[in-house]
């Protein structure tokens, strides 16, 4: 099974301006509505508070503190698998990923905001495998890779 981590991303490496905000910035959210259609999702439950809208047609895995990583991941059955968010998911499933997609926005959010990562330590190689047009107009690409020990 691909463990995904998907994200957008400023190029400072933030994920949001507060842990309430609505993602209105993100110009790649037709693009993860494709990629994620059909396969599980796994998201932290403050992440999920932030969404407008469920995500239908996706297996929705809502992490909370007291689940087992290795159980949660056992327990999947679709071929892929997305963890999408927020900092603390992403930093709990870091060392179980498979691939990394990354959509890097032109914007710089600075301090006091959500970074990707906190607290962790990633010492696995990454390599890159493809990009994929996100917003056309914007020139936004997803950068994909792959990430192994």
């Amino acid at each position: 099974m691909k463990i995904i981590l998907i994200a957008a991303t400023t190029l400072d490496g933030k994920i949001s301006k507060a842990t309430n905000e609505y993602v209105d910035w993100s110009l790649d959210l037709s693009l993860f509505k494709k990629q994620t259609l059909n396969h599980t999702i796994i998201i932290g439950s403050k992440t999920l508070a932030t969404l407008r809208k469920p995500l239908l047609d996706r297996q929705v895995v809502v992490l909370d503190r007291n689940m087992n990583l290795e159980h949660v991941l056992a327990k999947i059955s679709t071929p892929k698998c997305f963890i999408v968010g927020g900092t603390k998911t992403y930093s709990l499933f870091l060392k179980y990923i498979t691939h990394l997609y990354l959509t890097p926005h032109p914007l710089f959010f600075g301090l006091k905001t959500k970074p990707i990562f906190e607290n962790v330590h990633f010492n696995r190689k990454i390599q890159f495998v493809k990009k994929i047009l996100a917003h056309k107009q914007k020139k936004i690409y997803q950068l994909q890779y792959k990430v192994y020990d």
